[in-house]
């Protein structure tokens, strides 16, 4: 696990400077910056614990369950961005944690439109519209007041 980013160069045998190397987010531009900001912020009042940065990634897609059929889930997996991107294609490593499923518009809801509306059937977009709300109201449940206070203000972690 990385808790200090670092810049990361390779001196090729012909070239006289180094050229930087990109490719973990560890050794990212936006995580040193953030790094140098989280060190020159003044200290949470209290607290002289080191202060590092853990980057979350989040990842969503729909996963069918049946071979036939339309049964699907749309899960929150997350991982840690500390970690080598090596690391977590593994499988093996355990590294990828279900978070949430979200859900979709019901076919119920579908079919109440369609009744309702009759000729009138306001089309995809009210549909892409109504999923789009929904999967907002679901990230706010998930970024919650304690998640934002955590974010701003961190978590006392022991390894």
């Amino acid at each position: 696990l990385h808790y200090k980013p670092y810049e990361l160069c390779w001196q090729p045998p012909h070239k006289a400077n180094d050229v930087r190397v990109y490719g973990e987010l560890y050794t990212s531009e936006s995580l040193l910056t953030a790094h140098r900001q989280l060190q020159d912020s003044p200290p949470e009042l209290g607290c002289t614990l080191p202060c590092h940065i853990i980057r979350l990634m989040l990842w969503s897609d729909a996963t069918h369950l049946t071979t036939f059929g339309t049964a699907k889930l749309w899960p929150l997996y997350v991982y840690m961005g500390n970690k080598s991107k090596y690391m977590h294609c593994k499988p093996s490593s355990n590294l990828c944690s279900h978070v949430a499923y979200f859900h979709t518009l019901p076919d119920a809801f579908k079919d109440f439109v369609a009744e309702n509306a009759g000729e009138n059937s306001p089309g995809d977009s009210l549909f892409m519209h109504c999923h789009r709300e929904l999967f907002h109201a679901q990230w706010g449940i998930l970024l919650n007041a304690e998640f934002i206070k955590a974010y701003h203000h961190g978590v006392v972690c022991s390894v």
